[in-house]
């Protein structure tokens, strides 16, 4: 079997970086505008049932349920978003290790 030139290695990296990078362009974008603000806006110091403002103006119940699914979804929304720069820091850096390899 024949291995893949060198070109050839580099448009895939490159194609699967940009598959990559586009969900993850959008998901940071979602936790960045709408999930933060939310979360920060109930403190933990909050009582039960107070409502908080995000930077947005918008207003957030901080009551028990609501306030956990936001916890909830700002660790899940943490851990997705940390997975993209993981796997993206790996493409670019295999894709440098390969374009200064001397042909």
């Amino acid at each position: 079997m024949k291995s893949l030139k060198l070109s050839n290695k580099l448009i895939i990296i490159k194609t699967i970086g940009i598959i990559v990078i586009i969900p993850f362009v959008f998901s940071f974008l979602f936790y960045v505008l709408l999930i933060i603000p939310e979360y920060c806006a109930c403190d933990r110091q909050m009582y039960e049932g107070q409502v908080g403002t995000t930077i947005w103006g918008d207003t957030v119940d901080c009551g028990g349920e609501s306030m956990f699914f936001s916890e909830a979804f700002f660790q899940l929304f943490t851990i997705i978003n940390v997975s993209f720069i993981v796997v993206l820091t790996i493409l670019f850096s295999w894709y440098r290790k390969i374009s200064n390899v001397k042909i």
